[in-house]
């Protein structure tokens, strides 16, 4: 009995009966952080790929002025700030990438 109780004891407290993450669901590559979070591994990007994100949130910059809503929304969230100081990340990965 006492083996028994130890035995489901421990797969409760491993999480080997009910385990939150399958195998299954993981999407690879991925790392575990210290407080065992999943985390995906972003892919490395290239020139083309900063190039394209750069255009993107230029056009998207240019759809929200155009569009009343969007752009009372985009002022309000401090969105503009957001996407320029994305956009100096950016510049500096392509920067690194350019070396």
């Amino acid at each position: 009995m006492k083996i028994i109780l130890i035995t489901i004891s421990s797969l409760f407290i491993s999480g080997g009966i009910f385990s939150q993450t399958n195998s299954e669901e993981i999407e690879y590559p991925y790392t575990v952080s210290s407080n065992n979070e999943v985390n995906t591994i972003q892919p490395k990007k290239t020139l083309a790929d900063i190039d394209k994100e750069l255009e993107a949130i230029d056009i998207k910059i240019q759809y929200v002025k155009s569009h009343p809503d969007e752009l009372e929304i985009a002022i309000k969230e401090n969105w503009f700030a957001q996407m320029e100081a994305y956009k100096i990340t950016l510049e500096k990965e392509k920067a690194i990438l350019q070396k």
